[in-house]
């Protein structure tokens, strides 16, 4: 069984109303120069090296504040965004998708990502209209594993935390699904 196929078993198993994805390796699998972003930010800001963007973004913020910080975004955007239009959209994963509407399941994206990204490739596949909610990292004050995204996404939607489950590909996902007390599938594209 694929992982669909295990996310649409679990739906109906636990009366699910409501699936949160990740974006960058659950959804789609980003190509970018992430050397490169992180070489321009350390030479743009004076920053120590990380292997992780949202903490060399949370160095800027600490370091020059928040109005510096939406600049460095617009870094981190141009660098996400430079091959988005060049992206695929994998069937199943389509499938799977018109499936849970057909079921009347909302679907909403939380993610470390800038939400333009995301919404420019949601719009690009013509998929944009089956998500409620797109949460980008610019979206909120504290990065995933903090909870913040998808306590926002469930208070829109008014469910409780037992009919919601997020999706995602790694150990922050995960993480970030026990702060918040939801359930977790881990799947890999």
């Amino acid at each position: 069984m694929d992982w669909t196929e295990n996310l649409i078993s679990l739906i109906k198993e636990k009366k699910i109303r409501g699936v949160i994805f990740d974006f960058d390796g659950t959804l789609h699998l980003l190509s970018v120069d992430w050397d490169g972003l992180k070489k321009e930010l350390i030479e743009k800001y004076d920053l120590k090296n990380s292997f992780r963007i949202k903490e060399m973004l949370n160095q800027i913020k600490e370091k020059f504040g928040d109005k510096e910080l939406q600049t460095a975004n617009k870094i981190v955007l141009q660098y996400e965004k430079a091959k988005i239009h060049e992206s695929q959209i994998d069937k199943n994963l389509l499938q799977m998708i018109e499936h849970l509407a057909e079921m009347n399941v909302k679907l909403a994206i939380c993610s470390n990502n800038m939400t333009e990204t995301i919404t420019t490739f949601l719009q690009k596949h013509d998929i944009n209209s089956y998500f409620d909610i797109v949460i980008g990292k610019d979206m909120v004050q504290e990065y995933k594993p903090d909870p913040e995204g998808l306590k926002r996404i469930l208070t829109e939607w008014a469910y409780e935390k037992d009919e919601v489950i997020f999706v995602g590909d790694t150990e922050v996902d995960n993480q970030t699904a026990k702060n918040c007390g939801i359930q977790f599938l881990l799947i890999q594209l």
